[in-house]
């Protein structure tokens, strides 16, 4: 009954070209598109950041008009701001930029549950493992993880703040 509304249990090749012998089910599927968006609106977050900051820094108009509809600047933005409002974003430039945030918070997470997990399995598997690998609370790539995000973090606080002061 779901095959007849679009909806299947698996997809094979004939579903989805270059599958060849493997199979798709639905749920990995589901997932897939919500991991592809989520890498996407991070992407065109990120860009609308970056354009929101040169603007800032060059005195430039950065109302939401002019950041949608106006002179597009470089072609690279000009992608991104296709990609965000494809995304269903670009109404609110402050609620925008947290997302931003809250996307990015979520990956530097998943960065350190990472490690976690690694440490986790290290620890069932070998008896020493602790003594050779920091916790991931010490480990320098999930330090630096957080340190980057806390500098966004400021950054995006900044550019607010300057937005709500135009």
């Amino acid at each position: 009954n779901d095959e007849k509304k679009g909806k299947k249990e698996f997809y094979t090749d004939q579903d989805i070209p270059g599958l060849g012998k493997n199979y798709l089910k639905e749920e990995s599927r589901l997932r897939a598109i919500d991991t592809y968006s989520f890498c996407l609106k991070n992407y065109a977050l990120a860009g609308l950041k970056r354009e929101l900051s040169l603007r800032i820094d060059a005195g430039a108009d950065t109302s939401l008009e002019a950041l949608l509809e106006g002179d597009i600047g470089s072609p690279r933005w000009e992608h991104e701001r296709g990609v965000l409002t494809g995304e269903g974003l670009g109404s609110d430039i402050v609620k925008d930029l947290e997302e931003y945030v809250r996307i990015q918070e979520e990956i530097a997470g998943s960065v350190q549950a990472s490690k976690e997990k690694d440490d986790a399995r290290g620890a069932r598997i070998i008896s020493d493992y602790p003594s050779a690998h920091p916790p991931a609370s010490e480990d320098g790539f999930v330090v630096q993880t957080w340190k980057e995000f806390e500098v966004l973090e400021k950054e995006v606080a900044a550019i607010i703040s300057a937005l709500k002061n135009t």
